[in-house]
């Protein structure tokens, strides 16, 4: 079976709470810095989680001399939704939570939306906070607006201010639509390129080697295999499991660098062994052809029967042909 890359498959957003280091040790220096704007949301919620801060967040949000103030409501609905210093209690954190969204705290609607749409699956809920959080400027949520409701009417809108804003992962998911095309814009690989770029640039793994694929195929830029094999490496520094499996095939071929067949199986195998399906397939093919190793029919077929459960065609189309099951 020839050596083969994956295709350009963009991920689906992920609704979890960011983190990033905060090197305040007072909770109430982090509260007062976040509502000046001096400290991210990423760093109010990494302080958060951060089990050295526990104690000391757990006294000042649970203080019921304060029980009216919207962050304290938030905190606490936070520490209880998640665990954090307190026996988890989703329905008591609620509680806190609506208390604190209704009076226009921004992460507390955001977790709260999160919540209907994780958990509840009520939708038309989630969207209502989440939109209510968007339009207070938290980036996350204005992400989450656009990729979760991709065909609400204000979805393209949203999307572009928060990568406007240079949030690396609003720039991936609108890189994404470009080379894609969706009902909110056309097909265009510049445009996706342009986006990926300015998220590449920011560190992001995913932009990083779909950059990279567009190089390598070039969609949206002149094909480059120097460029491309820069773009995975980068990625592939970040664990990145389609990156590891790109950066294998060109060692395959010599693309972008000099053919090598020790370091093709190393990078292979290792996307292979984390499940890359396209990865195990290229397994399978190395010892089905005798390539760099030995021969071996029962270790290649086992290969791509793993590549087949794991949902790739080509491996399965391989095996209807030979009249195997998988």
């Amino acid at each position: 079976m020839k050596i083969v890359i994956k295709l350009l498959l963009i991920l689906s957003v992920e609704i979890v709470i960011a983190s990033c280091s905060c090197k305040h040790s007072n909770i109430q220096d982090v509260v007062d810095g976040y509502s000046s704007g001096y400290i991210t949301e990423d760093s109010l919620l990494s302080y958060l989680k951060n089990p050295i801060n526990f104690q000391q967040i757990k006294e000042w949000a649970f203080d019921d001399s304060y029980s009216e103030d919207s962050f304290r409501q938030f905190i606490r609905g936070y520490c209880l939704y998640y665990g954090k210093g307190v026996l988890e209690d989703k329905e008591k954190a609620r509680i806190w939570l609506e208390k604190s969204a209704d009076k226009g705290h921004e992460i507390a609607q955001a977790l709260l939306a999160h919540d209907y749409y994780d958990e509840k699956k009520d939708y038309e809920s989630a969207y209502f906070w989440y939109k209510k959080s968007a339009d207070q400027g938290l980036i996350r949520s204005q992400i989450c607006v656009a990729v979760c409701f991709e065909d609400s009417i204000n979805a393209l809108a949203y999307l572009q201010l928060a990568a406007n804003q240079g949030d690396d992962r609003a720039q991936y998911y609108l890189g994404g639509w470009y080379y894609n095309g969706n009902k909110n814009v056309p097909k265009d690989y510049k445009e996706a390129a342009k986006w990926f770029e300015k998220s590449a640039e920011q560190g992001n793994p995913d932009a990083q080697w779909s950059l990279a694929y567009l190089y390598y195929t070039g969609y949206g830029v002149p094909q480059n295999f120097v460029k491309a094999k820069e773009w995975c490496e980068k990625a592939v520094k970040q664990d990145n499991l389609n990156a590891i499996g790109m950066l294998g095939v060109m060692y395959a071929y010599g693309e972008g660098v000099e053919k090598n067949d020790s370091i093709a199986f190393m990078y292979l195998k290792r996307a292979a062994d984390l499940g890359d399906e396209i990865s195990q397939r290229n397994i399978g093919s190395f010892y089905l052809d005798g390539r760099y190793v030995k021969r071996d029919e029962t270790t290649g077929i086992r290969w791509t029967k793993l590549s087949a459960k794991n949902g790739d065609k080509a491996a399965q189309d391989y095996l209807k042909k030979r009249g195997i099951n998988w």
